[in-house]
């Protein structure tokens, strides 16, 4: 499965430091798809009896054009502490016969396991059907932020609602990082993110052509994060340092639908692309 996820890795970086506030001449600023053409904002409503999701700020290198900055977004308090819970035990469930691999065989990932999941029903009978309904219910609630903050219903890429992949499970152990890497560019739509549980992560996006363009973000648990578009094929993402303590982040991914940038008609890759392609 990651093997039709990851891509090759990017060469060695210095990584920059992953301090929680911005860097010194950054600009901050919560990020979110279309705002000139929406009036739709994921943080406005949330469902009686649920967290109204509150967006991050970004931090933005000063000199990173405008267009990158609405194709990356975060959001805190997007589920309630017990339904991280509840989705961590069905997660661990899901994963309990999956060993930890200590490398990946394309060196991107290490101390990791993983799933795609078609279903959520862990247990028998009725309590294997509530969980799958619960499950949902709470996924579903995430689909629904992010199909807001990346302009749904404007997305010519998919006309008449986004179409999503079965949610991917992504465990790493106290020692496990992934790499540089830009996702593989057919195996997914041009939608990448994540609902963040157990552990704060930092995660840092980086332009693979022009370094100096680098986002970093933590993703604190119960906490979701999206790169979309552009942002989404021109830079790589990486956990490059272990959170000692493990974490857990459940992916959502769009459907390819055709070709998407880098991608020529006829099925080849395009001088732009060869860069993130190169990284797999």
């Amino acid at each position: 499965m990651l093997s039709q996820i990851f891509s090759r890795p990017a060469a060695a970086r210095s990584w920059t430091s992953l301090a929680a506030r911005a860097p010194t001449g950054y600009t901050c600023a919560p990020s979110r798809r279309h705002q000139s053409s929406t009036n739709a904002d994921p943080t406005a409503q949330a469902p009686a009896g649920h967290p109204k999701p509150e967006p991050v700020p970004v931090a933005f290198p000063p000199d990173l054009p405008s267009h990158y900055r609405a194709q990356i977004g975060h959001f805190r308090n997007v589920i309630t502490p017990a339904e991280h819970d509840f989705l961590v035990d069905l997660c661990r469930r899901k994963l309990k016969r999956a060993p930890f691999l200590n490398a990946h065989f394309d060196k991107v990932i290490s101390g990791y396991r993983e799933q795609s999941v078609s279903h959520w029903r862990v247990g028998v009978g009725e309590i294997a059907e509530e969980n799958d309904k619960r499950a949902r219910a709470i996924l579903d609630r995430c689909r629904a932020i992010l199909a807001e903050a990346v302009g749904s219903k404007d997305r010519a890429d998919h006309v008449g609602g986004i179409q999503w992949l079965p949610e991917h499970i992504l465990e790493l152990n106290a020692d496990g990082t992934i790499g540089a890497h830009v996702d593989h560019l057919t195996a997914s739509g041009s939608i990448v993110a994540a609902l963040s549980l157990v552990s704060p992560t930092p995660i840092v996006f980086q332009h693979t052509k022009r370094p100096g363009w680098t986002i970093e973000l933590t993703a604190e648990p119960s906490s979701l994060y999206f790169q979309c578009d552009d942002l989404r094929y021109d830079f790589t993402h990486a956990v490059p340092k272990p959170s000692g303590q493990g974490r857990i982040s459940v992916m959502f991914r769009d459907k390819h639908l055709g070709p998407t940038k880098g991608e020529c008609a006829s099925g080849g890759m395009s001088d732009s692309a060869s860069m993130g392609s190169s990284l797999s």
